[in-house]
């Protein structure tokens, strides 16, 4: 029987507010109702492991927070393995020529890559000062500003390879190919390059990184060339052997030629307009260099012809000689002689 108010018969559904508390009364009672249900009807197993992985469940949170820790706390000793496994592989390689794994092993030690998680330190560069590395190939090897006092480094090969700002004070450089080698800024101050070769012009491919890209006619087509003389620049070469050394397409602009040796020396298209220490007796008399189109200093352009050697009979013999197996015939030294002739200065 239903209520009625103000002669209107109250009907079922009206969402009064008793009714609707009563409703909600009705819910809150049966959702009790069901939990008391669930935990009279619950496993007796099920009640013994509950405490137990609820434990477990800590103490997995406390193996992961423990596990970071621990990883973090031991980044210097991990690091120092890699350290230890990169010299044993420079190690193992000495007396052998070829690569030999050396290349990434070295490249590792001079790295200075930031530290994780503590991106805002960096890992010091390991020395390689005294490196031994006679004979060694080493395409592509990037140290830059690496630490080489009195590396042995004798008739290995530098290709296509980066020791910019390196400091080879006192380094047995001789007999090494350095063939688009960056040696900007490096520190060669009493190294010994004697007999050594450095050429940084080549053919286009690979691209090289800060030289300059330009086509040059070879016979009946242009060929696409790199010139990368400025991978010269700003050399120290105090006191240094470069006796017999053959050079070729470099810049040495702000390079420190002081009492360097350069008796024997094969030097075509260079530019030595802004080298400083050069001096006449470098230049001239007994055992003096090859010269073939040398830009020189102000105070030696008057006083040393810098085309000198350009037709001189035996200057691609004496080249070809010294080449090999770079130079694969006479008349490959001949061509290249007569080229660096044709080169322009800006």
């Amino acid at each position: 029987m239903y209520k009625e108010q103000d002669g209107i018969e109250s009907q079922p559904g009206t969402n009064s507010s008793e009714d609707i508390a009563t409703a909600l009364q009705d819910i809150q009672i049966a959702i009790e109702d069901s939990k008391n249900a669930q935990n009279s009807d619950q496993n007796p197993v099920q009640k013994f492991l509950r405490p137990i992985l609820e434990v477990g469940t800590y103490l997995t949170g406390l193996t992961v927070f423990v596990t970071l820790v621990t990883y973090l706390l031991g980044e210097e000793a991990r690091h120092q393995t890699q350290i230890d496994a990169a010299w044993n592989t420079v190690l193992a390689s000495v007396n052998q020529p070829g690569d030999g794994g050396r290349r990434n092993a070295l490249e590792f030690l001079n790295s200075n890559h930031r530290r994780f998680p503590w991106f805002w330190r960096k890992w010091e560069r390991q020395s390689l000062d005294g490196l031994i590395a006679k004979e060694a190939v080493l395409r592509g090897l990037q140290l830059p500003e690496a630490l080489l006092y009195k590396a042995q480094l004798s008739n290995a090969e530098f290709i296509d390879s980066n020791l910019s700002d390196a400091e080879l004070v006192a380094a047995d450089l001789s007999g090494t190919v350095l063939f688009m080698t960056n040696l900007a800024n490096s520190n060669l101050s009493h190294a010994d390059l004697s007999s050594s070769i450095i050429i940084l012009e080549s053919g286009y491919e690979p691209e090289r990184q800060g030289c300059v890209e330009y086509e040059k006619l070879v016979g009946n087509q242009n060929v696409r060339l790199q010139d990368c003389k400025d991978h010269a620049i700003g050399i120290n070469l105090y006191n240094t052997n470069l006796s017999d050394t053959f050079i070729l397409n470099a810049n040495f602009l702000d390079a420190r030629f002081s009492a360097a040796d350069l008796s024997n020396a094969i030097l075509l298209a260079m530019d030595l307009r802004h080298a400083n220490g050069l001096t006449i007796e470098q230049l001239k008399g007994e055992n003096q260099p090859f010269l073939c189109n040398v830009a020189l200093p102000d105070h030696l352009s008057e006083k040393v012809d810098p085309y000198r050697d350009c037709d001189n009979p035996i200057l691609p013999q004496v080249f070809f000689d010294r080449t090999q197996p770079q130079t694969a015939t006479l008349d490959t030294a001949r061509y290249i002689v007569n080229e660096a002739r044709k080169k322009t200065w800006d």
